[in-house]
This record gives structure tokens, sequence and C-alpha cells, in this order.
């Protein structure tokens, strides 16, 4: 579900910025979205087998890294493909992959939040009967 609401945000992001067509904003979204999944699965993969232990007690800073690293590896992916969609130069796709990234943050805020309460509101009514 988070995915597709990504897809659908980038998207709508995208033509309302004018910077491309329905079709081809939704195929990038698709394509930045797929390789984020990818890079996400690879990267923590990798991540854990660095930094062995027990994950919740990684400290502020280790978390940081992990953070900045996975985005900044995100970046360097999906940059090139946001210029090759919208046929716009590096630093342009690097702008507006940066403002799609900040974009996608603040709805994993809300999605997040919302996630949270909604399976709270089902978990404490899940046993009673109407």
């Amino acid at each position: 579900m988070f995915e597709t609401g990504a897809v659908l945000i980038s998207a709508a992001a995208v033509l309302l910025f004018g910077l491309s067509h329905a079709g081809t904003a939704f195929g990038m979204s698709v394509a930045v979205s797929v390789t984020a999944m990818v890079w996400n699965f690879l990267f923590n993969w990798g991540f854990d087998k660095i930094f062995t232990g027990r994950r919740e007690r990684r400290g502020w800073g280790v978390r940081m890294l992990q953070t900045g690293a996975f985005e900044g590896g995100l970046l360097f992916f999906t940059t090139p493909l946001i210029a090759w969609f919208l046929h716009i130069t590096l630093w342009q796709a690097l702008l507006t992959d940066i403002s799609l990234t900040l974009l996608i943050v603040l709805y994993s805020l809300a999605y997040n939040w919302a996630f949270d309460h909604i399976r709270a509101y089902w978990l404490a009514n899940r046993h009673k009967v109407s």
C-alpha cells in the first residue's frame, strides 16, 4: 500500500509541476519505486552484514549513517532514471529527485502515523462482536 501511494503522489507532483505527461510521470514513478524497493533490500542486507548485533540497540549515529547512506545511494540510482524519463539534465534530475524525496518523507510520516493508529484501533477492537 505504501508504494502505491508513493507512486501516485510522485506522478501527481511531476504532473503538477508540468514536467511531463501522465504516462511518462506514472512510468517514471513506478521505475523509481521498483528501484527503491530493490535498493532497500540490497542495501539493508549489506548493512546488516557489516553492522551485526541486535538492531534495536543501534545508536543514533549508526541509524543516521544508515539513513544517509541509503538515501545517497538511492539518489545515485534514481537521478539518471529521472533524467532519462523526463529528458532533463542530470542536475535538473537531481533537484527533482531531492524534491520528490522530501515529498515522500512527508508522505511516509503521514502514512506511518495513520497506519499505527488504525492498527492500534483494529487490535483493540478485534475481539469485540457486533
